[in-house]
């Protein structure tokens, strides 16, 4: 298992969010129509989406970018 920290700013949160649910929606067709192999990858995609919904989006990253 690879543990990987992703530091966000607020306004990038959204866009991320959004394309998380895009790649789930596809895999979900994919893994279900085609190569159940991928089933890791779309639960692994799950967790990150539902971590960043636990951490909520004013928790992350408050410092000004660079």
């Amino acid at each position: 298992m690879i543990d990987i920290t992703i530091r966000l700013h607020n306004e990038d949160v959204e866009p991320l969010h959004r394309c998380l649910d895009a790649a789930i929606c596809f895999l979900q067709e994919w893994v279900t129509d085609k190569d159940p192999g991928r089933a890791g990858l779309l639960s692994a995609l799950r967790r990150t989406r539902d971590a960043i919904n636990e951490q909520g989006y004013e928790h992350i990253v408050k410092e000004p970018r660079p």
